[in-house]
């Protein structure tokens, strides 16, 4: 028994493919690739972004008084056909409004969203895997000393993508938190209703 189950485990495990940390585009996320690079800027430029990218991250952070991206839930997070400029080209007529949130995609080379916004801590994705039709996304909230409040984004590129029904499923790894220091008191895990106002949630979506 104990042998078979092994075995399938191990089946399993070799049939997940691990996407490239260094192939997924992303602002504020160590590890990752920096979408600056994505996008050139003219000289004289000095924003923390490219045009896209700076539109993206000032939509994402929102106005004092209203919710970021306009609404109180960060909703699901989503596909979008092709990669690199082409992809991020496609994310910023979604956040600006020229198209709604698609839950379907042509077959070919397809990237996903996820993001957190509005965040005390900073957000790190630590490890995409795909296995099948299912694509798990693993990330961690750090902890910081400072009362910054930031954004965090992933363009993450999947390859060619067969037709069928995907799933996209998040896993939450603990806080990490830096040394404890006598005095300093951290702002609790990211859970409950904060986790829906500040994370992509969990979705699934179509190639046709």
């Amino acid at each position: 028994m104990w042998k078979s189950l092994l075995f399938l485990l191990l089946a399993s495990a070799a049939h997940a493919e691990e996407i490239p940390l260094k192939s997924i585009w992303a602002a504020n996320m160590p590890s990752l690739r920096n979408i600056r690079e994505l996008e050139p800027r003219t000289e004289g430029d000095h924003r923390q972004f490219g045009p896209l990218m700076d539109t993206i991250y000032r939509t994402m952070r929102g106005s004092r008084s209203g919710d970021a991206w306009g609404r109180p839930d960060a909703g699901p997070g989503f596909p979008v056909p092709s990669e690199g400029i082409s992809a991020l080209n496609a994310v910023y007529d979604i956040i600006v409004g020229l198209h709604d949130r698609p839950t379907t995609v042509r077959a070919g080379e397809v990237s996903i969203v996820f993001f957190a916004r509005k965040s005390g801590q900073y957000c790190h994705l630590e490890k995409v895997a795909r296995e099948g039709n299912m694509i798990t996304l693993t990330y961690r909230f750090h902890a910081h000393r400072t009362g910054d409040v930031s954004n965090h984004f992933a363009l993450i590129p999947l390859g060619a993508l067969e037709p069928g029904k995907y799933e996209v499923r998040h896993v939450q790894l603990p806080m990490a938190h830096p040394p404890t220091e006598e005095g300093v008191v951290y702002t609790p895990p990211i859970e409950g209703e904060r986790l829906k106002r500040t994370v992509s949630e969990p979705y699934s979506f179509e190639v046709q």
